[in-house]
């Protein structure tokens, strides 16, 4: 691989005041606060700890294509099982609230499916099963949830081979896939660009095979999001080449070029994703991380129907012009719930710069239900990955502090990525260490999506001292849309403000449909009177209405 202003549907808490000997009844507050303290950092500004923003997304991506992030662990259980430990506890450490995990690298599997084979990354060899009996993403998303921390699954939705075997035909690439791969069993549906295989965005089995790919994974998993990233129509030469051609001469009658042809076959297959996906979990998002530049202003001036581009080179590959994704169109349709523009560019790249192009998405965003985050490239800082015109920048520490920053002081964004998570634990340049000390000091929920209407629970809170902990306990409805609460403590006359995400205790995940919620505050001290206030959350970050207190 390589918004709106969040707006809380409801902000209503519990407030629970107890003396640790002694249950005490607690009372409804509401405090909200804006103030922000600020000091110099290089050309831009950095926020103060202790007034982070107090819902932030928070993510890197794992990548498994290649085994990038994730070791190959040959279908042992608990090889796979420490392996995965080891993923969140980095996660864990570094204070994020969301793992983007890809689970089909290329037309593959991490999960026992009925459509696609066993990925090659996960036991070595395409098709082949992992121990008997063990499904990797159940036990993925069960313990991220347990770390209160959001699973996002990550498909490739059309790579089929991902190293490019030139001079082999299309049917010599087919016949080193598992038997029952989709493109082996379906040769029609794929087509060959430079050595490597595609399923064929035109071919409308292919496009289905997609749809009904990550529906499976919807359906049987409790996922918080799918997650797709920049790869649709191949990057390079492919649209001077055309090896598509064929397909467009049968399916594209009424379109006015192959290029107009080819977006409404990606945009067909956002849009009814979309749909299944809202009608079969209304409260799985799907998010989109696209490449970072749309579409230049050169080509795409003020007044243009599809949009007006970004002030970036004329010359600058697009993902409008390029792999023929209108990323702006799938906004501003509300067809995905939050985007993640790969803004892989210095902030004073003189061609592509991150400052235009967070501004850029920003407007874009503004007026629609669509939450924006943006990608880091946190692999620039290796020497020798920088473009030619930015090298200078990337030997810099400060580059992506100085990106966060500027991130943050614009309204509509509301968090981040990391490309990737090897790079961030490499601690390169010392940015991990940045990162936690600086900006990602405590936990923070993640912001919720406008786009999905919470069912209201009825909720009792009890507090109990037991002398050395306090236990809370409260009653959810099962027809309620909590799936997870945010605990937080303040002590004596503390001004009680969920602002100061210093004050955040815990998150505490509601398996299923539980009715009977507790928690267990071990590290209180005696003789001290804590407040504490519980929001109850949906899947997409919402705080929904208030805890009643008997």
């Amino acid at each position: 691989m390589f918004t709106i202003p969040f707006k809380k549907l409801f902000n209503k808490k519990l407030v629970a005041s107890v003396l640790c000997s002694t249950l005490l009844l607690g009372t409804v507050s509401i405090k909200l606060s804006s103030n922000k303290e600020v000091s110099s950092f290089g050309d831009t500004k950095v926020v103060h700890a202790e007034t982070k923003p107090n819902a932030e997304f928070r993510s890197a991506w794992v990548s498994t294509i290649w085994n990038l992030d994730f070791k190959q662990t040959n279908g042992s259980a608990s090889a796979f099982k420490s392996e995965y430990t080891r993923v969140l506890n980095a996660f864990n450490s570094m204070n994020m609230n969301a793992v983007t995990f890809q689970v089909r690298p290329a037309n593959d599997a991490f999960y026992p499916s009925t459509l696609n084979p066993w990925s090659k990354y996960l036991t070595g060899t395409q098709g082949k099963s992992p121990e008997a009996g063990f499904d990797p993403l159940a036990y993925m998303v069960s313990e991220t949830h347990k770390k209160g921390m959001e699973f996002h699954a990550w498909f490739n939705p059309y790579r089929v081979t991902e190293s490019a075997q030139t001079g082999k035909t299309k049917e010599q690439i087919l016949a080193t896939l598992s038997s029952n791969n989709f493109a082996r069993k379906n040769p029609d549906a794929v087509m060959l660009y430079n050595g490597k295989l595609y399923l064929n965005p035109g071919e409308p089995k292919a496009q289905q095979f997609v749809i009904d790919t990550v529906m499976e994974v919807v359906k049987k998993y409790d996922i918080d999001a799918v997650h797709f990233d920049d790869y649709f129509y191949p990057y390079g030469g492919f649209k001077t080449t055309n090896p598509d051609i064929a397909t467009y001469k049968k399916y594209g009658t009424g379109f006015s070029s192959i290029e107009n042809w080819r977006r409404n076959n990606i945009d067909n297959l956002i849009k009814n994703l979309n749909t299944q996906i809202k009608s079969a979990k209304s409260d799985v998002k799907f998010g989109i991380s696209p490449f970072g530049i749309w579409g230049s202003k050169s080509k795409h001036p003020s007044g243009s129907p599809e949009g007006e581009g970004s002030a970036v080179s004329s010359g600058s590959l697009s993902s409008y012009d390029d792999i023929f994704a209108d990323t702006r169109k799938w906004v501003k349709n509300n067809w995905i719930d939050y985007i993640t523009p790969q803004l892989y560019w210095s902030m004073n790249n003189s061609i592509s710069s991150y400052k235009v192009l967070v501004d850029w998405w920003g407007n874009v965003v503004q007026g629609t239900k669509c939450n924006l985050y943006i990608g880091h490239a946190v692999y620039k800082y290796r020497d020798g990955e920088a473009n030619t015109n930015e090298v200078a920048d990337w030997k810099n520490p400060s580059e992506i502090p100085n990106q966060i920053t500027y991130s943050r002081n614009n309204a509509n964004v509301k968090g981040s990525s990391f490309f990737s998570l090897r790079d961030l634990e490499s601690n390169i340049v010392g940015f991990k260490t940045t990162l936690v000390s600086s900006f990602y000091t405590s936990k923070v929920s993640i912001p919720g999506s406008v786009s999905v209407t919470p069912s209201y629970p009825t909720e009792k809170l009890r507090v109990y001292s037991t002398g050395v902990s306090n236990r809370l306990v409260w009653i959810d409805s099962k027809t309620s849309t909590s799936k997870s609460y945010n605990i937080y403590r303040f002590t004596g006359s503390e001004a009680v403000n969920t602002q100061s995400t210093t004050h955040l205790l815990k998150t505490v995940n509601r398996s299923g449909s539980a009715t009977y919620l507790a928690y267990n505050d071990t590290t209180i001290k005696l003789s001290t009177k804590y407040t504490y206030i519980i929001e109850a959350l949906d899947s997409s970050g919402n705080i929904i209405k208030q805890f009643k207190i008997n």
